[in-house]
C-alpha cells in the first residue's frame, strides 16, 4: 500500500482549500493509499484527521507528496501574495519538495500549490497547469516553468520531473468538476508512486 504525505497549511480561513483536500483524501482512500497530513504548528485541524507537524515529515517514509490548494500556498507556504516573481518558499517546505524530487518520487500539486512546486523546482523547468485563464501565468513563466492550460476535470503530468498538477478552483469550476479532476490526478499519482 502506497504511503502519501499531504502537506497542508491548515483548514481555517485562508489556509488549505477544504473541498480540494476532502476530494484528495476520498480519492487516496479509493485507490488504497495510506496518508498522513502534515501542517504548520497552530494550524486549524480537519475533523477526523490528525495533523502532524511539518518538522515530522520525513520523505524517506513516503512514496509521494501532495500539496492541496488554497490561499495558504500564497501567504504561508510562500510569499507569492506580496512578492510575485521574487517570491520565496518556506525553507522547510522547500527542503521537503527538493528531497521528494531528488528521490525521484512523484509530487502532486492542486490549484494554487503548483506555483510553490514550480518555484522550488524551477531549475528543472517543470511543466505545470494553473488552469485555463490564470492572469499571472507570465510571471510564473519567468522562472523557466512551462504552464499548460487545463480544465478542472483533468490534470497535467510532467514525466521528467514527476510533477502532477490539476487546476481545481483556478478555473470557475463546480465542486464535482474539482473532485473529478482530483480523482483522476490522484489515480495517476498513486500509480506513479
Amino acid at each position: 500500500m502506497r504511503k502519501i504525505a499531504v502537506l497542508a497549511v491548515g483548514f481555517g480561513p485562508g489556509q488549505s482549500e477544504i473541498t480540494e483536500t476532502i476530494s484528495l483524501l476520498i480519492s487516496l482512500a479509493e485507490f488504497k493509499a495510506q496518508f498522513k497530513i502534515f501542517a504548520f504548528d497552530r494550524s486549524t485541524a480537519l475533523n477526523h484527521h490528525e495533523l502532524y507537524s511539518l518538522e515530522e515529515l520525513n520523505p524517506d517514509n513516503f512514496d509521494a507528496l501532495v500539496l492541496p490548494g488554497g490561499v495558504g500556498n500564497a501567504t504561508h507556504i510562500s510569499t507569492w501574495a506580496q512578492d510575485k516573481v521574487k517570491m520565496t518558499v518556506n525553507p522547510t517546505v522547500e527542503k521537503i519538495i527538493s528531497k521528494f524530487y531528488t528521490d525521484s518520487k512523484p509530487i502532486g500539486a492542486i490549484c494554487m500549490a503548483p506555483i510553490v512546486v514550480a518555484k522550488v523546482l524551477s531549475k528543472r523547468k517543470p511543466n505545470i497547469t494553473l488552469g485555463e485563464d490564470f492572469s499571472e501565468t507570465d510571471i510564473v513563466e519567468k522562472w523557466n516553468v512551462s504552464v499548460e492550460k487545463c480544465p478542472s476535470t483533468d490534470y497535467i503530468t510532467d514525466r521528467d520531473t514527476k510533477v502532477i498538477t490539476t487546476p481545481a478552483y483556478m478555473n470557475d469550476a463546480t465542486p464535482f468538476e474539482v473532485y473529478t479532476g482530483i480523482r483522476a490526478f490522484t489515480k495517476e499519482l498513486v500509480e506513479m508512486a
